[in-house]
């Protein structure tokens, strides 16, 4: 590699070398149609449909930009949570490939859903983003916290500071097999705001599936503790 004059040419030049022959021996397919060259191709992108009636979540009933309903409020510490599409089809194996199987292509993807949602939400003013954290061992296992990249790709698209506002401090088990009041005990204690000096400041808590929405109210929970005026739950889907 004489040709090449710095470590920083050298190095970019092993890495493209390595995504090149990666690309060779297991090329991209769309996940949806098969087509080749693409982790998620344009056509299926567009068959994902994006919410247009947005609703409370507790309730069901038909609530402006997902605003939590006068008769759930009391019972809430999210102000809302803007959901973007129904957890089902190309949207589901999306996220599971992107969650599971480390597919980190379609992130670009689905943050552009994010980001069409939260613009069509136009939620204003003095905002920061961030997401519903992954405990450190879990973190670890996966590689990546796929809330947190889905959090500062919108964060930085859209022009809004992104900072790590939560810690997860307890090791939960998985809310899969819980009912929504049990959900809610298993994350007692599971998240700690890392500031006490949110007062005044909206919030955007990014995740990537919202079911019960227990663990956006817990993570609300703590921001509201910190002083922060509203916290708004912004979801790529939301079901079971």
């Amino acid at each position: 590699m004489w040709f090449l004059k710095s470590e920083n040419q050298i190095f970019n030049f092993l890495s493209t070398t390595k995504d090149f022959l990666i690309g060779l021996i297991f090329p991209k397919i769309c996940l949806s149609c098969g087509v080749s060259g693409f982790s998620l191709c344009p056509k299926c992108q567009g068959k994902i449909k994006i919410l247009k009636t947005d609703i409370c979540i507790y309730c069901g009933k038909i609530s402006p930009r997902g605003k939590i309903c006068q008769n759930c409020r009391r019972k809430s510490s999210l102000t809302g949570v803007i959901v973007a599409a129904k957890y089902s089809g190309i949207i589901k194996k999306s996220i599971h490939q992107l969650k599971y199987d480390g597919n980190t292509e379609l992130l670009q993807p689905l943050g552009k859903i994010l980001i069409k949602k939260f613009s069509d939400s136009r939620i204003s003013g003095q905002i920061i983003a961030t997401s519903v954290p992954l405990h450190l061992t879990r973190k670890n296992t996966r590689g990546f916290n796929q809330s947190e990249l889905l959090g500062k790709y919108m964060a930085k698209e859209v022009g809004v500071r992104y900072e790590e506002l939560l810690k997860r401090i307890k090791s939960t088990e998985s809310q899969i097999k819980f009912h929504r009041y049990e959900r809610i005990d298993n994350l007692k204690g599971a998240f700690k705001a890392e500031t006490k000096n949110l007062s005044g400041k909206k919030i955007i808590l990014v995740d990537d599936v919202c079911t019960s929405g227990a663990t956006l109210e817990a993570c609300a929970k703590e921001l509201r503790r910190a002083g922060a005026r509203e916290v708004w739950g912004l979801v790529l889907a939301h079901g079971n």
